[in-house]
């Protein structure tokens, strides 16, 4: 029988794992999945997609952190409905969220970066008025040895990259 400190125990496991706005993974939950997929290349090459939303700043200066959070709540359902059941995508913080997926004949990471930005290219629908999103991308595929840390600095300079060049 689950007792009233079994539940508050599992609400705190999922605070400490999961985005409270999003419910995504955060930070610590996805570098956990991501050691655990790196050790296991026997699965496939794993991929990150890190994403950062160009122009956020700007809502929340004009609008407001509540219509900011409806924007990164949109953004995070978007975001879900791109992958697989078995991909992670987490929400890093403010505006960067990153997908973790298996790289697949079916699953190519840059062919999962177009389904991103086609989502993310429609406006979203706010308690304000309709606001534009769009996301700078940036892809990297594990090689063999990578880590975690090194994987997920590859992506972000990716996107990085990205970012600079659309300027």
């Amino acid at each position: 029988m689950e007792t009233e400190g079994d539940r508050a125990a599992a609400v705190l496991r999922r605070q400490a794992r999961f985005d409270a706005l999003t419910g995504l993974a955060n930070r610590y939950e996805l570098e956990e999945q991501l050691t655990r997929a790196l050790e296991a290349p026997e699965q496939g090459r794993v991929a990150l997609l890190v994403a950062d939303l160009d122009g956020f700043k700007p809502i929340n200066d004009s609008y407001g952190h509540a219509v900011g959070d409806e924007v990164l709540a949109a953004v995070a359902r978007r975001l879900r409905s791109c992958v697989r059941d078995n991909d992670t995508v987490a929400r890093l913080g403010g505006d960067e969220f990153v997908i973790l997926t298996r790289v697949t004949a079916a699953v190519e990471p840059t062919e999962l970066a177009a389904r991103i930005r086609k989502a993310l290219r429609d406006p979203v629908q706010t308690s304000e008025g309709v606001l534009k999103v769009a996301a700078s991308l940036g892809v990297a595929v594990a090689e063999l040895g990578s880590d975690a840390s090194d994987l997920l600095r590859q992506a972000d300079r990716a996107m990085y990259r990205v970012k600079l060049a659309q300027r």
